[in-house]
């Protein structure tokens, strides 16, 4: 009984952080909006530049908190190019059905 109830505590905080990057992630993409299109390609490569020196040095893990949070920030805010793009080119419909089963995979998967 023990071990059940605090195998749910930790799926809860996992969710919780989940819903917490999910709401950074949200926050972010709406001020992507905001975002000058000179200033996207610069944010694209410094992305890509702390992804693959987080892979490669081991001190980069000391930080994983504000790693992360990079992470989230500079996605969001180059999110909301690809999603506009995304749902000019394939239309409403076919945009939120893929929202829906991202969303669907989520929860199935994260329940197992």
């Amino acid at each position: 009984m023990a071990t059940q109830n605090q195998r749910r505590s930790a799926y809860g905080k996992v969710w919780l952080f989940f819903m917490y990057y999910w709401l950074i992630f949200g926050i972010s993409t709406y001020f992507g909006q905001f975002l000058p299109i000179a200033w996207r390609q610069p944010l694209s490569i410094g992305l890509l530049v702390l992804i693959l020196a987080s892979m490669v040095f081991q001190r980069v893990r000391f930080s994983g908190p504000i790693i992360s949070h990079i992470y989230t920030i500079v996605v969001g805010l180059l999110s909301y190019a690809a999603f506009m793009y995304t749902l000019q080119d394939l239309g409403a419909r076919l945009f939120f059905n893929m929202v829906i089963l991202a969303v669907s995979g989520f929860v199935i998967f994260g329940y197992r």
